[in-house]
C-alpha cells in the first residue's frame, strides 16, 4: 500500500491516495511525494501544534489588516490596559468616546473609541478562549 504526503512548513499530512493528496496541495499550492509502504504513521497536526501556530499568527482584528498577538504577556497587557479603561470610565476620568490606541503585530497602531476597544478586547478573550478549549479538548 502506498501512502502520500504533502509537506509543509514542518507539517506532513498524509493521505491514503493520490487524488486526495492532489487536491489538498492544490488548494494549499504545496508538492505532493509519493512515498512507500511504511511502518510508522506521520501524525497530522495535533491539537497542540494548531494551538500554537495560531497563536504565532495571533487574533486578526476585524476589517482591518492588522492582528493582535495572542502570547501571555499580550493577553496580560490588554488585560490591564482593559482594566484601566473600565477604571477610568467609571470615574468618569474618560467617555465611551475617548480615543485609545493599541498596537498590532506588525506595528501598524490602530486607533478606536474606549467603547470600540473594549468590545474588541472582549472578543480577543473569547477568540483566545476558542483556542485553548480546542487544544484541551479530547
Amino acid at each position: 500500500m502506498n501512502k502520500f504526503i504533502v509537506q509543509t512548513e514542518g507539517t506532513t499530512t498524509e493521505f491514503i491516495d493520490r487524488l486526495s493528496a492532489e487536491k489538498y496541495a492544490l488548494e494549499n499550492d504545496v508538492s505532493i511525494d509519493q512515498i512507500g509502504q511504511i511502518e510508522y504513521v506521520t501524525a497530522s497536526l495535533d491539537n497542540d501544534s494548531i494551538f500554537y501556530q495560531t497563536i504565532d499568527a495571533g487574533y486578526p482584528v476585524p476589517n482591518t489588516t492588522c492582528s493582535l498577538a495572542l502570547y501571555d504577556d499580550d493577553r496580560a497587557t490588554f488585560s490591564t490596559m482593559l482594566i484601566l479603561v473600565n477604571e477610568s470610565l467609571e470615574l468618569g476620568q474618560m467617555t465611551t468616546d475617548t480615543q485609545v490606541s493599541i498596537k498590532c503585530l506588525n506595528d501598524q497602531i490602530l486607533y478606536m473609541s474606549a467603547l470600540e476597544f473594549k468590545i474588541l478586547i472582549t472578543k480577543y478573550g473569547f477568540y483566545y478562549k476558542a483556542l485553548w478549549d480546542k487544544k484541551n479538548s479530547a
